[in-house]
C-alpha cells in the first residue's frame, strides 16, 4: 500500500453490515490480521491508540473509506468488551484530563461553591462518578473510539462536570423525579436523564447515550484503523433516529 495523501473521500456509507462483511472488507480483515501477525513484515497499520485491536482479538470490518484503489481507513467492531480501547476511552483518557491544567483545583471549588447543594436521594448515589458516551449502531449499542470520545462528563454530590479539551464543572441546584427518569437543574439549564435500557444503565441525556463509566465492559467498542498515519475521521453511519 502506498502512502497516500492526506484526504479522507467518503464514497459511501456502509449499511449495517454487522456479520455479514462484503468481499473487499473480508479483504482488509484479512490484511489487519496479517499485520497484527507480522507487524514487521507488513505495511504499517495506526489505531486510535496503541493496541486497539490485539491479536486474538475477535473484530468485524463494518465500513471503508478509500482512495484509488487503495482503503485510507476502515472501521470495526471489537468483540473484546475487554480491550485496551475500553482502558483508553473509559479510564486512560479521563485520567489525563483530571491531570491537566485545566482541571484545577479552583475550577472543581468554582463549581462545587456556585450554589449546589448535596445530593439526598439514594437512586442518585448508584449513579455518582464518571459517565462516558455510546452510540446506537444496527440495533445496538457501542463505545465509539472516534475523537468524540475524547468526551466524558463526571456526577458529583453538587457538580456536573463536562471533561473533553477543557474541564467545565457546573453547579446543579435542584434534582427532580426518579432512577428511571430525572432531572438536574444545572445552573438554571435543565438535563433530563431517561432510562432508555435498565439492564446496563443506558440514558439518554439530550440527543446523546451516556453510561456510567463502571459500566464499559457492557458494550463492545468501535474502532478506526488508518494506513497513515493521519488523522482518522469517524465515517460510520450511525442511528440518529434512536
Amino acid at each position: 500500500m502506498k502512502n497516500l495523501v492526506v484526504c479522507l473521500f467518503i464514497l459511501g456509507m456502509m449499511g449495517c453490515t454487522y456479520g455479514q462483511e462484503n468481499k473487499d472488507l473480508k479483504l482488509i480483515h484479512k490484511e489487519i490480521v496479517s499485520y497484527l501477525q507480522h507487524p514487521d513484515s507488513c505495511d504499517k497499520l495506526f489505531f486510535r491508540c496503541e493496541e486497539a485491536v490485539a491479536l486474538g482479538d475477535s473484530f468485524t470490518v463494518i465500513a471503508a473509506d478509500s482512495m484509488d484503489n487503495d482503503w485510507l481507513a476502515c472501521a470495526v467492531i471489537n468483540h473484546n468488551k475487554y480491550s485496551r480501547g475500553h482502558e483508553w476511552v473509559s479510564d486512560e483518557m479521563i485520567t489525563r484530563w483530571k491531570e491537566d491544567r485545566w482541571y484545577s483545583a479552583s475550577y472543581l471549588l468554582e463549581g462545587i461553591t456556585a450554589g449546589g447543594r448535596k445530593a439526598d436521594s439514594a437512586f442518585l448515589e448508584g449513579l455518582k462518578g464518571y459517565w462516558i458516551y455510546v452510540r446506537p449502531y444496527c440495533g445496538e449499542f457501542y463505545i465509539d473510539n472516534d475523537w468524540t470520545s475524547l468526551r466524558a462528563r463526571e456526577l458529583t454530590d453538587s457538580t456536573w462536570v463536562q471533561i473533553d479539551m477543557e474541564v467545565f464543572p457546573r453547579a446543579w441546584t435542584e434534582l427532580e423525579g426518579n432512577k428511571e427518569r430525572f432531572t438536574l437543574w444545572v445552573e438554571g439549564d435543565p438535563w433530563v436523564f431517561e432510562l432508555v435500557e435498565p439492564e446496563r444503565e443506558i440514558y439518554k441525556v439530550g440527543r446523546f447515550f451516556m453510561v456510567p463509566n463502571r459500566r464499559k465492559n457492557d458494550f463492545k467498542i468501535i474502532e478506526y484503523i488508518g494506513t497513515t498515519g493521519d488523522l482518522i475521521l469517524p465515517f460510520v453511519k450511525f442511528d440518529a433516529s434512536r
